[in-house]
């Protein structure tokens, strides 16, 4: 019987998951449970309402469903809740599980937050709206700033898209974008070392490199201020050497006074 799919993104690989097996599984188990509509049926004689993303279930059902201990079922869930990849509703008889960004990750693309309201229930908000302001705010700076600039800028918008802190408005990014040319110097190598410094320091914002090394780097001389360089060295050694010969010849001592 045809039963649909879920996603399983690339992005799971570098999550904690992938290192434990019998976690990923159990992961896996997760997404195939939940509602990708909003369901309502009888539950021990009273109606009950599931949300997309969530599924109602408890931890002998899901022993016997993945052949995980309960013990170790229930470690895990707890440490998939700390993590902030699901949230539990548990009671004496059933716990209710929701997979946190579930419409993000298995849907059209809209991002929840799932929240418990005062009766027990999760409920999702979608953000779509704002995906969509954020992505017009980046291709309108995308018109204001060199290309090179951007396509690094860029990487910097992506970090904080990845810690939940996204520019509100144009004018915020903006000002980002001009902090950051300021901390550099205008210097493009060295903009590239503040974000690569933020991000590996996992800030969340930009700020000046470690040991001041902000100026702008020095730029190689050419081939000709090169000769220009040797030829005027090669003068003051000569004319040092005569005067060395003339003082030698008359005896005398001359005193150079710099001008």
């Amino acid at each position: 019987m045809h039963r649909g799919y879920v996603k399983l993104w690339r992005k799971t690989a570098d999550n904690f998951l992938a290192t434990n097996p019998t976690a990923l599984a159990l992961w896996v188990h997760l997404l195939w449970e939940c509602n990708h509509k909003d369901r309502e049926f009888l539950f021990n004689g009273k109606k009950t309402v599931c949300r997309r993303g969530e599924f109602i279930t408890g931890r002998k059902k899901l022993s016997l469903l993945t052949g995980i201990s309960q013990t170790t079922i229930e470690r895990f869930l707890n440490v998939f809740e700390s993590e902030g990849i699901i949230g539990q509703q548990k009671n004496n008889k059933f716990r209710r599980i929701c997979i946190k960004n579930y419409a993000l990750y298995q849907g059209d693309g809209q991002q929840m937050d799932n929240k418990w309201t005062t009766n027990g229930h999760l409920v999702d908000t979608t953000n779509n709206d704002k995906n969509d302001k954020n992505d017009k705010n980046v291709a309108s700076i995308a018109t204001k700033i060199p290309e090179n600039w951007f396509n690094l800028f860029i990487l910097w918008l992506d970090y904080k898209k990845t810690k939940c802190q996204k520019y509100k408005t144009e004018s915020s990014m903006m000002s980002c974008f001009k902090k950051l040319v300021e901390l550099s110097g205008d210097n493009i190598e060295n903009a590239k070392r503040i974000i690569e410094q933020s991000i590996a320091f996992n800030y969340s914002g930009l700020f000046a490199l470690k040991g001041g090394a902000n100026q702008k780097s020095e730029q190689p001389k050419s081939k000709a201020e090169r000769t220009m360089e040797n030829a005027r060295e090669y003068l003051e050694n000569f004319n040092s050497n005569e005067i060395d010969k003339d003082s030698r010849a008359e005896g005398n001592v001359i005193n150079i006074t710099p001008f």
